[in-house]
């Protein structure tokens, strides 16, 4: 039986992307929480929370792209609808990172938030076509299933394909690398354990024990229409 849980990405406004990437966020009643990121505050984090019988945790229920826009729209870009086409568009946050299309596991829930979010990205710049778009789309990248296990031994293909990707210097550089090091690696694993403690299923072991997203992950920015 599916459950209505509560869904979030994680939501930074950017401030300095020489310190960290700057984030963005969504999450399909939305309780806002925000604290300090690392030692230099460079960062808040937003994370919106909500429970909706729109987005069930579920293996088999595909996610409504316009449902997943119209959330966004509501918490990041509210004044969507009255703002005139010869104006910029506005948005309360800069950068979205989310799954890319093939959501890492092939997981619905996964691919549903990366077709929402191109749907929001959409939306914001209808009628503002001559505009930049104030928001940068940046996706996780799905590896083969035996990259995804590799753990840390994934991380020579990670890097190699990282420094033979074509590169984007901008503020919004593209492709990004990040490692853990073995005390955030322990950390995860102990969030997850304690945490996400309803949803450690005996799968999920190997998941926080062998998966290479434990270590490294690269992400990649995306083209927006």
């Amino acid at each position: 039986m599916s459950q209505a849980m509560p869904t979030a990405w994680a939501t930074f406004a950017r401030r300095n992307w020489s310190k960290a990437a700057s984030s963005s966020a969504l999450a399909p009643k939305t309780t806002s929480a925000s604290s300090k990121i690392g030692t230099d505050a460079s960062f808040l984090l937003h994370i919106p929370l909500t429970r909706n019988s729109n987005f069930p945790d579920s293996m088999t229920v595909t996610w409504h792209p316009r449902l997943i826009s119209n959330l966004l729209t509501t918490v990041f870009a509210p004044k969507m609808t009255s703002i005139s086409s010869r104006e910029a568009p506005q948005a309360t946050i800069d950068t979205i990172i989310t799954f890319d299309a093939d959501g890492i596991s092939s997981h619905p829930n996964h691919k549903s938030l990366h077709d929402g979010a191109h749907a929001f990205l959409k939306a914001l710049m209808h009628r503002h076509s001559a505009w930049e778009c104030p928001i940068k789309l940046y996706t996780l990248t799905t590896t083969s299933i035996l990259r995804k296990y590799l753990s840390v031994l994934d991380a020579p293909a990670s890097i190699i394909g990282a420094i033979l990707t074509k590169k984007d210097h901008a503020d919004f550089p593209t492709p990004l690398l990040f490692v853990n090091t073995p005390r955030e690696y322990s950390r995860a694993q102990r969030a997850m354990v304690t945490a996400h403690e309803s949803q450690m299923r005996w799968f999920r072991w190997g998941w926080i024990t062998m998966a290479r997203y434990m270590v490294i992950n690269d992400l990649k920015k995306e083209e927006t229409h």
